[in-house]
């Protein structure tokens, strides 16, 4: 699906507003009887309710009751191209896609409304994706991880989120505490680090933070190492007494990364993935 045109977004905001208390039948012959309805011809009428069917909006606990709430779903549903580095692209109302702005001006809502809109959307659907994302990078991680005899791998994010890092890879003598980020762009590299894992990357001498990148298929394609040094030449600082920061996002530039994760060296059987190793 994309962003509807502009009848049928109308459309669909009268169908969501009338079905609920009214029904179908009711709503439909309204439709095709009253004049406050006919802007819109029976097919255009007939084309967004098959919309609202299949968007599943109608009947849900999130139906719409707004139109921006509705404009905020189409956008979310429609998924334009745009939509997923909406974050970067589109920084003021002027920088609104054109198909964004039509779908608005159907609803009512105002530039500004949009905007809001959009970077609603964008927040709760990236944070699902990296929910997603994350967890199975982490899989990922330990499935191309095959170790030497003796050495124990523990999957600490599984039952803990306290430690400031995902995965732990130790032997008798030896620790590597891997913080895995995952994503699936493979041209733009942007990760979100707690204050926690900071302060455990600044105190533990293990810590390692692995991009991981994923392809179409949620495989592993490639892995980097991202330095310790450029994390903290580039982290927020707390300057004003009484405000601390406790997330932040960081846009890694490929000379802070080197492929593979050199820290498991020590532990991996051979023959190793080349992924893992940096060979591939």
């Amino acid at each position: 699906m994309s962003i509807p045109p502009d009848p049928i977004v109308t459309g669909a905001l009268r169908w969501l507003e009338l079905v609920p208390t009214a029904g179908v039948q009711r709503a439909r012959a309204l439709f095709s009887t009253s004049r406050d309805y006919a802007d819109l011809t029976p097919t255009q009428y007939a084309e967004s309710w098959q919309w609202v069917q299949q968007s599943g909006l109608l009947g849900s606990a999130t139906t719409p009751d707004t139109p921006e709430r509705l404009l905020e779903a189409i956008i979310v549903i429609g998924a334009p191209s745009w939509f997923p580095d909406a974050d970067v692209l589109i920084q003021d109302s002027a920088e609104i896609p054109d198909d964004a702005l039509s779908a608005a001006a159907a609803l009512g809502v105002s530039p500004l409304d949009t905007l809001r809109c959009i970077r609603r959307a964008w927040g709760k659907v990236d944070t699902e994706i990296r929910r997603e994302v994350g967890n199975r990078g982490e899989h990922e991680v330990l499935r191309h991880l095959v170790t030497r005899p003796q050495v124990t791998v523990d999957h600490v994010a599984s039952w803990s989120d306290a430690h400031g890092y995902d995965i732990a890879v130790f032997d008798p003598a030896l620790a590597c505490h891997l913080e895995v980020k995952a994503t699936t762009r493979q041209h733009r590299l942007t990760l979100y680090l707690s204050r926690n894992e900071f302060e455990t990357m600044r105190t533990d001498a293990s810590w390692q933070l692995a991009a991981v990148v994923l392809d179409a298929r949620l495989q592993l394609s490639r892995i980097y190492s991202v330095a310790r040094d450029w994390i903290v030449s580039c982290a927020p600082a707390d300057i004003a007494h009484g405000a601390r920061w406790e997330s932040a996002r960081f846009e890694v530039p490929p000379a802070a990364c080197e492929s593979g994760i050199r820290a498991l060296a020590p532990f991996l059987q051979d023959p190793a993935s080349p992924l893992l190793t940096g060979r591939a």
